[in-house]
């Protein structure tokens, strides 16, 4: 994921929000099972890193809702692209061995 320059968690935190867009942070920081504080400050690492826009609700200023940028998107994507390369060495490795 060095393509990237992302960490493994900061990947989590992504896929995540792939998969649930325009989520709360409170149902990031639920799902992942985390402290709110470490999940605030990942999210504002990936904003920083322009990877996740937050916004605020519009009939609640208090609730803040996540959502990929466009880069982020495309982190995902590069994810997936290491996953399934990955994926494919461990299968060639296992098929050597078995052949």
């Amino acid at each position: 994921m060095e393509k990237v320059d992302i960490t493994p968690a900061q990947g989590v935190y992504l896929d995540y929000l792939a998969k649930h867009p325009d989520s709360h942070l409170s149902q990031l920081t639920e799902a992942l099972n985390y402290k709110a504080a470490n999940v605030s400050g990942m999210v504002s690492i990936l904003e920083a890193k322009g990877m996740v826009r937050k916004m605020t609700e519009h009939n609640d200023a208090r609730a803040l809702l996540l959502a990929l940028t466009e880069e982020g998107q495309n982190a995902v994507v590069e994810i997936n692209k290491y996953r399934n390369m990955r994926v494919e060495k461990i299968s060639e490795k296992l098929n050597e061995r078995h052949t």
